[in-house]
């Protein structure tokens, strides 16, 4: 049979089937060794995928007596598979192609109709801050939920700009209150002062003792009277007045303060080196220390008494401590010794209104910082106070 097939006749088989066709020995390495298995389950036939994006098929060619003796190969194309390779290929493209123009159009329209909508909003808010002009509104347009938040907006700016102008009503009426402590208190005060002391002068050697005493105790009285309206006022300046920002190097303003307070030969008074340079309102800070200072110079009830003065970095400020080796405090008054009018000594102790840490206390927390004591009877006291971060010196300039 074999012999049949010659060439001519194979060529004529390939023509007609309009394919490749080639006769192949079973031993050929381009006969699947698992092909006339296969093929004796399908009846003389297999199909296998080839390089180059094809099918080849394979007819088994038996002798008479049934016995394989060659193979026959046909080479198809893959054509549907190609197709639909190319068809998918270009659908991914395509599909691809739209998605960047859909999400270019979709991003496109977020920005005209929400993002950029959004910036001006936040310059606008961000210029009222910078103005501190209440009574500027914020610009609104169009009638969807961007334009709901922007009157919502005007109306917290209306409602802001009103309780400021309460707010401000009522510091006005303050500063006439310290007016009239200041002017129509204390001009009795100094009347009574004076007669007073006339009165303990010229008759002197002529009072008894009891009534000297009480006139000295009037003086006293009197003294005690004008240090607290003093104190009233300072109190209650404190937060109205803007002072520049400017930095301060806390080594120097604490040497000075220790200057002014001139403490004797019986006080050490140790000062950390390395102190830092704040940018703050130095008026104010220096009233921190000079509270803080003559509290603990005050109250030493040792024959030589020691304080220290230092400061260290803590989490997102600096944490400055003033100690004392002083009688201490009882836990239970850590709160009270902050609330104005409040002392632990005697009420006639010259220089004792109660004032004086309820002032640091408003000074530090308007700085943004905390106040608290550390203390307990009979172990001294340290004060401790905290200034959030601020530029420093050279990063100022």
């Amino acid at each position: 049979m074999v012999r049949k097939l010659d060439p001519v006749f194979l060529q004529g088989i390939a023509k007609q089937a309009g394919m490749p066709v080639s006769l192949l020995p079973l031993s050929s390495p381009e006969v699947p060794a698992r092909m006339l298995l296969e093929a004796e389950e399908t009846g003389g036939y297999a199909n296998y995928r080839v390089e180059g994006g094809q099918i080849a098929g394979f007819v088994l060619l038996k002798e008479i007596n049934g016995i394989p003796i060659a193979a026959m190969k046909f080479l198809l194309p893959r054509q549907i598979y190609e197709q639909g390779r190319r068809t998918l290929t270009l659908f991914v493209a395509l599909f691809a192609f739209f998605s960047v123009c859909v999400i270019g159009i979709v991003l496109l329209l977020l920005d005209r109709m929400v993002l950029s909508r959004l910036y001006r909003l936040s310059a606008e808010v961000q210029a009222i801050s910078a103005s501190e002009d209440l009574s500027r509104r914020v610009t609104v347009d169009g009638r969807d939920e961007l334009a709901v938040l922007k009157e919502k907006i005007n109306h917290f700016l209306a409602a802001l700009e009103k309780s400021t102008g309460k707010l401000k009503a009522a510091n006005q009426e303050l500063q006439d209150f310290a007016y009239v402590v200041s002017h129509d208190l204390k001009a009795p005060l100094r009347g009574i002062s004076t007669l007073a002391g006339w009165i303990s002068t010229d008759h002197r050697g002529s009072l008894d003792e009891d009534a000297q005493e009480k006139l000295d105790l009037l003086l006293v009285r009197v003294r005690r009277m004008n240090d607290l309206i003093d104190g009233i006022l300072k109190y209650s300046r404190v937060g109205r007045s803007r002072e520049e920002m400017v930095p301060v190097d806390c080594n120097s303003l604490v040497s000075e303060t220790v200057d002014l307070l001139a403490p004797g030969e019986n006080f050490t008074i140790t000062v950390q080196e390395n102190l830092p340079t704040l940018v703050a309102d130095r008026t104010k800070l220096g009233e921190v220390f000079m509270n803080l200072i003559s509290n603990a110079i005050k109250y030493i009830d040792k024959p030589h008494g020691i304080i220290r003065i230092g400061c260290e970095r803590d989490g997102k400020g600096w944490k400055f401590h003033v100690s004392d080796n002083g009688p201490g405090i009882e836990e239970k008054y850590h709160e009270k010794v902050f609330q104005i009018f409040q002392t632990l000594g005697p009420r006639d102790t010259p220089g004792s209104t109660g004032v004086g840490l309820a002032v640091v206390k408003k000074i530090v927390e308007q700085m943004g910082g905390e106040i608290w004591i550390e203390s307990a009877a009979g172990a001294g006291t340290t004060f401790f106070f905290t200034i959030p971060f601020r530029l420093s010196e050279a990063e100022l300039h």
